[in-house]
């Protein structure tokens, strides 16, 4: 017979790793996007190389919008994401952990996922500004 408490921890972690999944968004432009990991370090190496090449600005296309940005607002930016996608990774991994610790289903049902989150990033045209003048 299964028991009653591990299928409440499963249940629990699958709700931190959608908990997980809904953080991992920023908006720029007003637009609310994520970039995965591995499109991360695609733009980073693009970037990158722009610069390298003397190019002052980059263009990107997401989600059918065009972003133009000063090439070291793209390099702030993806440090700033890189930094914020480690944060929320290590908030889930602690709830994962705080959950499997945990010795009643009611204690496991009533554990707040949500908690400790970073705010959710918002690049907002005065934000672009400043880092392109630092």
């Amino acid at each position: 017979e299964p028991d009653p408490l591990v299928i409440a921890k499963q249940a629990r972690l699958a709700d931190i790793d959608e908990e997980d999944n809904s953080k991992e968004v920023f908006t720029i432009g007003g637009q609310q996007m994520w970039l995965g990991h591995e499109l991360r370090q695609q733009l980073k190496t693009s970037v990158e190389a722009y610069i390298a090449t003397g190019r002052d600005t980059v263009t990107k296309w997401f989600n059918g919008q065009e972003f133009t940005f000063p090439s070291n607002v793209w390099l702030q930016m993806l440090a700033v994401l890189e930094v914020y996608a480690a944060e929320v990774l290590n908030t889930t991994e602690a709830h994962k952990a705080a959950v499997m610790a945990l010795d009643s289903v009611e204690n496991v049902e009533n554990y707040d996922i949500t908690a400790g989150y970073p705010q959710p990033l918002v690049f907002t045209p005065e934000i672009l500004n400043a880092m392109a003048h630092e």
